[in-house]
C-alpha cells in the first residue's frame, strides 16, 4: 500500500510528497516545446514517457542532438579488452560490447551496466546526465529511474573531480517529485524506494 503523504519519504530536505512541490525547469521542454510558464509536458505527453519513446526508439522529431564523440571507452582509455571467449560469463561479454561503441552509440541499457561495474565513467558519464536531462525516470532495464539511481550511487570522488556534473545530477533530483506524478501505482513504489536510498547516499557523499 502507498504511505499517506504524511508519511512520504524526504531526504536532505527533499521530499517526495506530490502535493508540496512547485518544480520549475529552466531548460526548455524539447518535445512539448514548451518552457517554464508556458504549462507542463504533461498537457501532452509526460515527461517520463517522452523520454521512454525517445530512448526506445519511438523519436519525437529529431530526438536529441547526438554528440559528436565517436571514439570508444577502448579508444579513450588506449586500453583494447581483448575479445573474449564465447563461453565467458555474459557479463565480461556485455562489458566487452559496450566498451567498442561509440560513446555517443551508447544506449540506456549500456550505460546502466557500465556505470554499476564502474566501467568507463569518466567518458559516459555526461551521456547518461544528458539522457537524464531529458527524462529523470529514464528506465533503462529495471524500473523507472534505474539509470539515475546508478548515477547517483557512483563513487564520491568521481563527482568531486567533476562538480560541474555534481550539479547537473542536483538540478536532475529537483525535478523528481514532479516526474514520480507520471508513475502508476507500481512503477511509483519501486522507483520511490529505490530513488530515496540512492538520494540519501548521494547527499552524504
Amino acid at each position: 500500500m502507498r504511505p499517506s503523504r504524511s508519511e512520504w519519504p524526504s531526504v536532505a530536505g527533499v521530499s517526495l510528497a506530490r502535493d508540496r512541490y512547485s518544480v520549475s525547469i529552466e531548460q526548455k521542454c524539447n518535445n512539448a516545446n514548451l518552457t517554464p510558464g508556458e504549462g507542463s509536458p504533461r498537457e501532452s505527453l509526460s515527461e517520463h514517457q517522452v523520454g521512454l519513446r525517445r530512448w526506445h526508439g519511438e523519436s519525437e522529431g529529431d530526438g536529441m542532438q547526438r554528440s559528436s564523440n565517436a571514439k570508444s571507452i577502448d579508444d579513450l582509455e588506449g586500453n583494447k579488452w581483448p575479445l573474449p571467449d564465447p563461453s565467458a560469463p555474459m557479463g565480461i561479454i556485455r562489458c566487452y560490447q559496450a566498451r567498442q561503441k561509440p560513446i555517443s552509440d551508447l544506449s540506456p541499457p549500456d550505460l546502466l551496466y557500465l556505470i554499476g561495474r564502474g566501467v568507463g565513467l569518466r567518458f559516459i558519464l555526461d551521456r547518461a546526465i544528458c539522457m537524464l536531462e531529458e527524462d529523470p525516470l529514464l528506465e533503462a532495464e529495471h524500473y523507472p529511474g534505474d539509470l539515475l539511481s546508478s548515477v547517483l550511487k557512483v563513487s564520491p570522488g568521481m563527482l568531486r573531480e567533476r562538480p560541474e556534473l555534481r550539479r547537473r545530477v542536483e538540478e536532475i533530483a529537483v525535478r523528481l517529485p514532479s516526474a514520480l506524478k507520471s508513475l502508476d501505482e507500481i512503477d511509483f513504489e519501486a522507483a520511490n524506494e529505490a530513488l530515496t536510498e540512492a538520494l540519501a547516499r548521494f547527499r552524504l557523499a
